[in-house]
């Protein structure tokens, strides 16, 4: 008895396996923040993530059930400003990711020690972001950008965040 209840819970597990192979491709996502005028201090950007984990794998020929997706990482942040204006008055930049079912985390920081028209954010140590796309379709990212005063001027400029994930889910049958 106790032999036929081993195979028939390995058969179960063995029939809950997907064998279908992995699929990964590149996720290019770019925010737009309009007229971000700098304050003294922290400056807080958010943006909704405009597309879910399922809809970008059902779009790139995945397997887009929540069950499917194996991980979603951070490959690549880097922040611009387009137009007239430049990231003078902004000395570190962080990017984060939040969601109601996943604690804020932080993905990717960067230091700016001049006058340019973009900052590339370094990547942390932990920059595995499966948990946010995995359990909501709601994903907000978070730019919290400290600015220098002396720098600061009344012109608004426009921020845009470009992020690169690998995103990685069993191919379609």
């Amino acid at each position: 008895m106790r032999l036929y209840s081993i195979l028939a819970f390995c058969l179960l597990m063995f029939a809950a396996c997907d064998s279908r192979p992995n699929k990964t491709v590149e996720w290019e996502i770019v925010l737009d923040f309009p007229n971000t005028l700098f304050e003294v201090g922290s400056n807080t950007l958010q943006k909704e993530i405009p597309m879910s984990a399922a809809e970008f794998a059902k779009a790139n020929g995945m397997a887009s059930e929540r069950t499917a997706i194996q991980e979603i990482t951070l490959l690549s942040c880097e922040l611009l400003i387009e137009g007239e204006g430049d990231f003078a008055p902004v000395e570190t930049a962080v990017l984060q990711l939040s969601s109601k079912d996943a604690a804020m985390k932080q993905l990717a920081i960067g230091d700016n020690k001049e006058a340019s028209k973009s900052i590339a954010l370094k990547l942390a140590k932990d920059v595995n972001a499966t948990d946010y796309f995995y359990y909501s379709d709601k994903i907000i990212a978070v730019l919290e950008l400290d600015t220098n005063e002396d720098k600061l001027t009344e012109t608004p400029v426009n921020v845009k965040a470009k992020m690169k994930f690998k995103f990685t889910s069993k191919e379609n049958k």
